[in-house]
């Protein structure tokens, strides 16, 4: 969200590069913390109030998918690292999609698709 701030307010895209590093395997038991809360609130409602932390953490990963989109639309290119952000941010509602395509494909490539798909390649 800082980036596309900063784009916002300055008109300057400070990456030309992104990538999503957050453990989305489990989203919902501390792999993922919801930007809303320091880490020892969510901690804490982690272990009081499950419910309450997941819906944040959806909350958080539609936010966290609408920076980046904001930042693609200018220009920077990201791609998910295969670590289950793209699935969640889509079950979470977030514009992830690919346009014009079915729900399983994603308008990101994947790191192993688009970086390491090149050595296949022989390029």
């Amino acid at each position: 969200e800082r980036l596309a701030y900063e784009l916002d307010t300055t008109g300057e895209l400070l990456a030309d590069l992104g990538s999503d590093q957050t453990s989305c395997h489990n989203p919902f038991s501390g792999g993922y913390y919801p930007v809303q809360l320091g880490f020892e609130e969510a901690k804490q409602l982690l272990s009081t109030n499950p419910g309450k932390f997941r819906t944040l953490v959806q909350e958080s990963l539609r936010r966290h998918v609408a920076a980046i989109n904001r930042l693609t639309d200018k220009g920077m290119f990201f791609w998910d690292y295969g670590n289950a952000f793209l699935l969640e941010a889509q079950r979470a509602g977030a514009d992830v999609e690919k346009k014009g395509a079915n729900k399983t494909e994603f308008r990101y490539p994947s790191y192993v698709q688009h970086i390491m798909g090149l050595f296949t390649e022989n390029v």
